[in-house]
């Protein structure tokens, strides 16, 4: 599966457990499994949270979309 980095936080952000509940959220109004859809990746100074190629696709071009 391919994955698109979509946000950057710094470690210990608050803002990162609600960021990727709206996240798995999405994936779930798409039919989709969250856990297999949405990928927090933690370092010693970032967390980069992920979505699979197929939401980003989806988004993709709609108005107030932020995705490659």
């Amino acid at each position: 599966m391919s994955w698109v980095a979509i946000r950057r936080f710094n470690v210990g952000d608050p803002d990162i457990a609600r960021t990727k509940k709206h996240w798995e959220d999405v994936a779930e109004d798409l039919g989709l499994l969250a856990e297999s859809n949405v990928l927090l990746e933690e370092g010693d100074k970032e967390v980069k949270l992920y979505v699979s190629e197929t939401v980003n696709e989806f988004f993709k071009g709609q108005p107030g979309g932020h995705y490659s």
